[in-house]
């Protein structure tokens, strides 16, 4: 994810004279657990600025103007005025330095008495920066709310009263992605139905108490020490390293995984990554990252050696357990990206690229396997939404992605976070997580609705499913950033041609699926520090053998036709091919994966009887003497050959078929094979009152 530093030149973006603002080190106070003394005299916080420093891209935001009311409310409004059906709310990071009861007041949020509701969940820096831009908290008891932030899964009943000016953080069941079990079973099966080399990002993983054997077999297979951790827990608690099975607690569920004991090495400390991804629709589905991350590093030098598997400090890279080594060094500046043990994203890669490592390689890797990984858990969320969530822009999920890098540069994905921690420990974590809300919330697009007096037009969407009526934002923002993700779409033709082809398609979409295109493509010009990652300009080559050939929803097993919708549809390829009309299908490795698939399931489906299969001559066979009776037998009439008989019942091995095939008693060990088998069917029949097998 290479950062491109073309910064926007027009004059909307540049600092006004009239601008109102205070003293930034007082609110970096606020949200920082340990306040920090000084702060360095060139940093943009001490300054009267508005610009707000994220990795190698400066953010450049509006700041609150003494200007008329009508512009003011262009300043953090999109779609249309205030009061009008498709407005939206813009938040912008830098309101955290301008918040004063004055410019609180003249917020539209404020004006609209827009709120916010919290459960269960770390919230100091969002309150913040919702209260910064006049939004108001309200109690738990309240149904009034326009955002809800929880740190726990809504219930379905929750979900099912939600209208459609309202956002919740989570989707159903999207704890498929989050739990450690859960997440290693669902790629597993991606494993086995799709092959180990598409989905080999994940190390060995084992879950007890009910894998325990196949766990001590795979270690004496290959020797090497495993990290333990509890199926839903965060920041670290709970996880330890053991050298051997014996080791591994059975009395409570927990995950057992290959420990990765090459990781690569920053000045000798082992380090992970932590990324954010935003998933605002999984049908169609919509992936987002944030361009920025950070870095952990572990406080203690990584020793290989087993003798000091006993130091977390060493193995383990989480924050919240390395914050207490006295050897934790914490920078109190915020433009220093790689100073302490707490880097950014764009500092580690600019050191990995002085170093000559393929740094466009990596995030290239790193953003696949995002992809697979939501896609792995995406049937379960996708079949839950459906059934609970009557519209589906209110629910949107914003995980933390730990990745560990290896030696190789290859990334491993350790866990997905489902509340990742907004706690901001450092000036870093302020500039990094604050941006990065703010963009979240600009993405999401919350309504500027009165949560009390909405229209009868928005109330009426809670009843019908499949209608909706929320007007198309076109987003002219003149200080968006631009990431090399977008340059699918920044290349518009401009020729006639081009509306022309646009308007003859749309006159031939439902209502439904021309609000699906408007509001990606409104979505995407919204999208300020998040990269589009799915879909884009080759994503159907890449991802639609895993996506069903009716419904396109991602599947995770064998393809299973339409999930009970009443009607047919197959919204990732209608996006994709509105999005990008220039591009051809490519369906040639698709095809082919759904006949394997095909092929398979047929083989291994034993309920049915095979069908006719091909005749062969009749031979005179050799004698079969067995072994037990002294008995010969011979094998006279036979009408299917043991290769199509193997292939029926679902036991053709190929590598069996292959050695026998070059083997001059192939005929032989067939018929002997075939014997065996079709008298134990036969016998299995027989007990159970029905004929044998005919051939």
């Amino acid at each position: 994810m290479e950062k491109n530093n073309e910064e926007s030149s027009t004059p909307e973006a540049k600092k006004s004279d009239s601008t109102v603002s205070v003293d930034s080190i007082e609110i970096i106070n606020e949200l920082l657990d340990k306040p920090i003394k000084d702060i360095s005299p060139d940093s943009p916080f001490n300054q009267d600025s508005d610009y707000w420093k994220v990795g190698d891209l400066t953010l450049k935001h509006y700041c609150f103007s003494k200007k008329n009311g009508a512009e003011e409310d262009e300043q953090w409004l999109i779609g249309g005025p205030l009061g009008a059906k498709g407005a939206l709310l813009v938040f912008r990071s830098s309101a955290l330095a301008n918040s004063s009861p004055l410019s609180i007041q003249r917020m539209p949020a404020y004006k609209l008495h827009i709120t916010y509701k919290v459960s269960q969940a770390e919230t100091k820096l969002l309150s913040k920066l919702l209260n910064a831009h006049g939004v108001s908290e309200i109690t738990n008891n309240s149904c009034d709310f326009n955002l809800l932030w929880t740190g726990s899964h809504p219930r379905p009943g929750l979900l099912r009263s939600l209208t459609a000016h309202q956002r919740v953080n989570h989707f159903p069941r999207s704890y498929e992605l989050t739990r450690k079990d859960r997440l290693y079973k669902n790629i597993e099966k991606m494993q086995h139905i799709r092959g180990l080399k598409n989905f080999n990002f994940i190390p060995q993983t084992f879950v007890m108490p009910g894998e325990f054997r196949d766990l001590c077999l795979a270690h004496y297979r290959v020797k090497g020490p495993w990290i333990v951790k509890p199926v839903a827990s965060s920041r670290g608690r709970g996880i330890f390293i053991v050298e051997s099975p014996n080791q591994v607690p059975l009395d409570e569920p927990v995950v057992v995984a290959k420990y990765v004991n090459k990781p690569l090495l920053i000045r000798g400390h082992k380090c992970d990554l932590r990324l954010y991804v935003a998933v605002t629709s999984y049908d169609p589905l919509l992936i987002y990252i944030y361009e920025e991350g950070l870095v952990r590093f572990a406080t203690v030098k990584y020793d290989p050696n087993p003798k000091s598997l006993w130091n977390p400090c060493m193995h383990l890279c989480n924050y919240s357990i390395n914050k207490y080594h006295s050897d934790y060094v914490k920078a109190d500046d915020p433009n220093a990206e790689n100073v302490g043990h707490k880097w950014t994203l764009s500092a580690l890669l600019r050191h990995l690229k002085t170093e000559g490592k393929n740094t466009s390689n990596l995030m290239s890797q790193i953003e696949d396997m995002v992809i697979k990984a939501v896609l792995a858990s995406a049937s379960s969320i996708v079949s839950a939404s459906q059934m609970f969530v009557p519209n589906p822009a209110c629910c949107f999920e914003l995980f933390g992605f730990d990745i560990l890098i290896d030696e190789g540069l290859k990334p491993w994905l350790l866990e997905v976070n489902l509340s990742p921690s907004l706690g901001c420990d450092s000036p870093l974590d302020v500039r990094l997580k604050s941006a990065m809300l703010a963009d979240l919330l600009t993405l999401v697009g919350i309504p500027a609705v009165d949560p009390v007096l909405r229209s009868p037009s928005t109330t009426s969407n809670t009843s019908n499913k499949h209608v909706r009526h929320n007007q198309v934002y076109r987003m002219k923002f003149a200080s968006c950033r631009r990431v090399h993700s977008a340059d699918g779409l920044s290349s518009k033709p401009s020729s006639s041609s081009q509306s022309s082809r646009h308007s003859s398609n749309c006159l031939s979409l439902t209502p439904e699926e021309s609000r699906i295109i408007k509001s990606a493509r409104a979505q995407f010009e919204r999208r300020g520090g998040f990269v589009r990652i799915f879909p884009t300009i080759d994503s159907w080559a890449k991802y639609s053998c895993f996506l069903d050939t009716i419904s396109g929803v991602p599947v995770n097993g064998l393809p299973t036709g339409t999930y009970g919708l009443v009607v047919p549809h197959n919204y990732n390829l209608l996006l994709f091919q509105h999005l990008f009309p220039g591009v051809p299908l490519t369906t040639k490795l698709h095809d082919k994966e759904i006949n394997r698939l095909t092929d398979r399931k047929s083989s291994m489906d034993r309920s049915k009887e095979p069908k006719s299969l091909p005749k062969r001559r009749t031979e005179q066979r050799k004698p079969f003497k067995n072994k037990d009776s002294g008995d010969s037998k011979v094998v006279e009439n036979v009408s299917v050959t043991s290769k199509d008989f193997f292939k029926s019942i679902g036991l053709n091995n190929i590598k069996r078929k292959r050695k026998l095939k070059n083997s001059r008693k192939s005929d032989d060990e067939l018929d002997r094979c075939y014997l065996a088998i079709k008298s134990y069917f036969d016998s299995m029949d027989n007990e159970n009152g029905k004929n044998g097998l005919e051939f």
